[in-house]
């Protein structure tokens, strides 16, 4: 503010009442069909094809409002349709055509359990066991996992040698052995321990199982079958549900089960399809691209959370207001004008009605006696004494004082050709240079 010469304060001071008259005639500036628009240079024939462009685009999004509308009203979601959203149910329907089989019939139970991931867990623990004990049944008989093997195993631990072999301890522990196997019973000591070591396994993974039962049984329901339930399927849902949540789209219950059993109305839940989505998404950056539009200022949110309603009701306001673009240039360019001089203030103030354009212009040269006061106060620091002094106030004093030095030049300048007057002889001046005198002493003494 301080390095603008008077002729900058005057050209501004002109700009201030043009915005003022700009202000006047668009309203409301955010509201205005090209609020936010940062290219200044398109022609009439770019606004032609935006106008074209535009038009055609507001009918896609009132269909794309109208599916996803529909599509939110099956699965129980209260939001206005933003393409962010779409993409939430376009990932939500790619989610649930990869469902297990009857996922339905476990829906309620997953979702009532305290703890997604103790369930996963559980689910996990009752796989291992099911898988381990389903490849071992062709080996032990099913009373094996009950019986009590630690005496079993300290017996044929024992055999290390031929003569340990022939002991009563070992034989009877092998005895024992082959009371819970299916098959014969191996020869060689090692694969006899093996055997009860394999078995001792299994026993604890079932111990692992039976804690989690309880869970499970609940979770299960009516396709409980104790340790011959489904429990892979289990895991399987379990995991698919997981990661349903994960997409962060709202759905009950009962929607859910609907969509997955075929209850839903298919006319109805029929969310856009990616292709749609993606040429939209194209369609839309083109126009925006083409105006350097700022989303943020124009709508307040970034461009995939601003509902379509209003990209609806800009793209309609682009293709019937086109002409409005000049108005707009022209507001804009007298913004930047402003901010690149520190005003940015000062225009909120005449956009808010605070300030009349020339109320802003007295204060536009306020700001620079400041700013040049600022600048002396910093070179000449006793001037800082002076800051008790309203600005208004000092602004009048500089004037007075600027008044009166004036007065005192004139009045020095009037005695010192008084004086040359006064002291002229005659005989040494010519009748010009007295008239002169006369006339410049009597200009000065008028003044």
């Amino acid at each position: 503010m301080a390095d603008l010469s008077a002729e900058d304060v005057d050209t501004l001071r002109k700009e201030l009442h043009r915005y003022g008259d700009l202000l006047s005639e668009m309203g409301e500036v955010r509201k205005h069909p090209f609020a936010g628009t940062q290219e200044l240079n398109l022609q009439p024939t770019d606004l032609e094809r935006l106008k074209r462009d535009a038009g055609l685009l507001e009918q896609k999004v009132s269909d794309l409002r109208q599916k996803i509308t529909q599509a939110t009203d099956v699965v129980g979601i209260e939001q206005s349709p933003t393409l962010a959203l779409a993409d939430k149910l376009l990932q939500l329907s790619a989610h649930l055509s990869q469902a297990p089989t009857n996922a339905a019939l476990l829906i309620d139970g997953i979702s009532a359990a305290p703890s997604i991931d103790n369930l996963e867990y559980a689910a996990q623990k009752a796989v291992v066991f099911s898988s381990s004990w389903k490849d071992a049944q062709e080996k032990y008989v099913d009373a094996a996992l009950a019986h009590e093997i630690a005496l079993v195993r300290s017996g044929i631990s024992a055999g290390t040698s031929f003569w340990s072999r022939l002991g009563g301890k070992y034989r009877n522990s092998s005895k024992e052995l082959s009371t819970l196997l299916k098959t014969s019973l191996p020869k060689a000591q090692n694969e006899r321990l093996a055997l009860v070591d394999e078995l001792a396994d299994l026993q604890k993974k079932q111990s692992n199982f039976s804690e989690q039962s309880t869970l499970l049984r609940e979770v299960l329901r009516d396709s409980w079958r104790g340790e011959e339930s489904d429990f892979q399927w289990l895991s399987n849902v379990i995991g698919w549900y997981k990661r349903l949540k994960s997409i962060d789209a709202p759905i009950t219950n009962a929607s859910l089960k609907a969509i997955l059993t075929g209850s839903a109305d298919p006319n109805s839940w029929a969310p856009p399809q990616k292709s749609e989505l993606d040429s939209f998404k194209s369609e839309l950056k083109n126009i925006l691209s083409k105006l350097k539009l700022n989303v943020e200022y124009r709508f307040g949110a970034k461009a995939l959370e601003v509902y379509l309603e209003q990209y609806q009701q800009f793209l309609k306001s682009i293709a019937e207001q086109s002409g409005q673009y000049d108005q707009w240039r022209d507001y804009y360019r007298l913004h930047t004008l402003f901010a690149k001089h520190s005003l940015r203030s000062l225009l909120k103030r005449i956009e808010k009605s605070e300030l009349s354009p020339a109320e802003a212009e007295t204060e536009l040269r306020y700001a620079r006696a400041e700013a040049q006061w600022r600048i002396c106060t910093s070179k000449l620091p006793k001037l800082a004494e002076l800051q008790d002094i309203s600005r208004h106030d000092l602004v009048q004093a500089f004037r007075e004082l600027e008044s009166n030095r004036i007065v005192e030049i004139r009045e020095a300048v009037r005695l010192k050709h008084l004086s040359k007057f006064r002291e002229a002889r005659l005989e040494r001046c010519n009748i010009y240079e007295v008239n002169l005198l006369v006339s410049e002493d009597t200009n000065l003494s008028a003044s």
